[in-house]
């Protein structure tokens, strides 16, 4: 169950970290709503 209702912060940030091969199985509508960006474990590694 969700309320369209619900009032959210306006300086709420959300971040989603999904494996890739999970996306495909991932609810559309909900990854819609975001940014998408591609990040690999050596994008974390600092040199």
């Amino acid at each position: 169950y969700s309320n369209p209702m619900v009032s959210v912060h306006k300086n709420f940030r959300c971040i989603l970290v999904l494996d890739e091969t999970k996306v495909d199985y991932s609810d559309p509508p909900l990854l819609n709503r975001f940014e998408k960006q591609k990040m690999t474990i050596n994008d974390m590694i600092d040199d």
